[in-house]
């Protein structure tokens, strides 16, 4: 008898502790993107302690004029919306997310769909890295679709330790966090349409000395790639996303982000070697690409990039910009379909010396 009271005590315990913090999450609305944010308890930051996807939602909620949306992968974080406003005269938001995965996009497309109007494209840069499945950051509970993933979110151990710090804010036993890094109107802005700011950027400006010191660095640090199995279920969801696209007559452009050259050559190719592989699939099965790895201006000088092998500056995003903007008299890029893929292949490997790309011509 002792052994079954000790037991019912114990499943009480879990049950009232269990329904006691269920009622506290409620309360201080610690699973609401917006409420994170609003209360002062995060800052206003895309590269902060909250996560990328919770910050580039609450823009996402807040706005409500965007008619071009920026998808993928955080090597787009210096994409500026504003130059597409300037194109199309209509409003645009940067919604890249560090480590992007395809099936994330979906999430964040759907919601879009479903919660805003009149949106005309989605532009997605993409990378071997984004045909995972992997969880690589909190996700909001407003875009998951599923009542287990919805479940999943809510009873998390991210939203009970923001569920306690909610409680002493309002408690005043700590303060909110109102000193945003966001010191000027540039700054708020880059937030605001969820354009990274770089200040090493804007330093290496105004002192050339930085930014040789910066090429000097990435012409010499290791470099190295592993190839990364390709997961099925990441290209169905992009094809998921290509049918919502048709769907609701939004224009879907897909591109491959640029990387320096010495990323494209670590490992005899490997990474060219795999995103063609992915290339050929897409093009294959779901449509065409706009392909920037082709050894152009931004691959092959190192001062485009932002102090990594897969991030590029400002300068080479405009340039980016300018050829999808475009796409009747773009300059960098390939278009990239199942009729010419080969051909996109065999001018790759005709600048290289590499027996493994010259197996994708034979596949």
């Amino acid at each position: 008898m002792n052994y079954k009271k000790k037991i019912f005590y114990f499943i009480s315990l879990i049950l009232l502790f269990f329904t006691t913090f269920t009622l506290l999450i409620i309360y201080t609305k610690s699973y609401d993107s917006l409420n994170l944010i609003d209360s002062g308890l995060y800052q206003k930051t895309h590269h902060g302690s909250l996560s990328d996807r919770v910050t580039k939602f609450y823009i996402l909620k807040k706005n409500n004029s965007a008619k071009h949306y920026l998808l993928g992968a955080s090597s787009a974080w210096t994409i500026d919306p504003e130059i597409i406003k300037k194109k199309t005269n209509e409003d645009a938001i940067n919604l890249s997310l560090g480590g992007a995965k395809i099936h994330e996009i979906e999430k964040f497309i759907s919601w879009i769909v479903k919660n805003k109007t009149g949106t005309k494209s989605v532009i997605i840069n993409i990378e071997p890295y984004s045909f995972n499945n992997l969880q690589y950051s909190r996700l909001p509970i407003e875009i998951q679709d599923s009542i287990g993933d919805k479940l999943s979110t809510f009873f998390n151990w991210l939203v009970l330790k923001d569920t306690i710090k909610l409680l002493l804010i309002e408690l005043k036993l700590i303060k909110p966090n109102i000193i945003s890094n966001i010191n000027n109107n540039k700054q708020k802005k880059y937030f605001d349409v969820g354009f990274r700011y770089y200040p090493e950027y804007f330093e290496r400006k105004k002192n050339p000395l930085l930014k040789s010191q910066m090429v000097k660095s990435l012409s010499m640090n290791n470099v190295d790639f592993k190839r990364i199995k390709l997961d099925l279920k990441s290209i169905s969801s992009l094809k998921r996303i290509q049918s919502i696209c048709v769907k609701n007559n939004i224009k879907l452009i897909l591109y491959f982000d640029p990387v320096s050259y010495r990323l494209l050559q670590a490992n005899d190719y490997e990474y060219l070697y795999s995103e063609l592989k992915i290339v050929k699939k897409i093009v294959n099965e779901i449509q065409p690409v706009y392909y920037f790895n082709n050894f152009n201006i931004i691959n092959n000088d190192l001062s485009f990039m932002e102090n990594s092998h897969h991030h590029y500056n400002y300068e080479a995003a405009n340039l980016i910009l300018d050829d999808l903007l475009d796409l009747e008299t773009y300059q960098l890029m390939d278009f990239v379909n199942n009729e010419n893929y080969n051909n996109v292949v065999d001018k790759i490997v005709n600048q290289i010396n590499s027996k493994k790309l010259n197996a994708l011509l034979n596949n």
